[in-house]
């Protein structure tokens, strides 16, 4: 038989005693609002073929045109107002691909909206794309 329950608390304390022997506390709140919520990480120029090489809380890869594409998650955050951070690496033609919010996204709990640009100042996707989010999730 297989018991099912909530436990409840708001500091965690460990024992270190292996290492060092002392006690070791975590606030839960920072598990809840500080800690990595998504995250992603695929190759191949174009999101049409593009591998997601390792994945968390992502549910599906949109192409939106060359260079932008849409993250959809698993689960969503809990507001539009969750922060992101991505980068990308250059295609070996192009230069650079810097990666910013698209300029047609509306903040959604749901997505996540990011372009592409190279230094010919063209929507490109990069070799390499990767992006991690901080946020509370519903």
């Amino acid at each position: 038989m297989v018991a099912h329950g909530t436990i409840a608390f708001d500091t965690l304390t460990t024992s270190d005693q292996v290492n060092t022997g002392t006690e070791k506390s975590l606030d839960t709140s920072y598990l809840y609002n500080g800690s990595i919520k998504a995250y992603g990480h695929h190759s191949g120029d174009s999101p049409t073929t593009a591998t997601m090489n390792d994945k968390f809380n992502v549910s599906s890869l949109a192409d939106n045109g060359n260079g932008d594409i849409t993250y959809t998650w698993t689960n969503a955050f809990n507001n539009e107002y969750y922060s992101a951070s991505g980068m990308s690496t250059e295609d070996g033609t192009i230069g650079y691909v810097s990666l910013y919010y698209s300029r047609s996204y509306t903040r959604s709990a749901a997505n996540l909206r990011l372009q592409g640009i190279d230094n010919g100042d063209s929507f490109d996707d990069g070799a390499f794309t990767s992006f991690m989010c901080v946020g509370a999730l519903a």
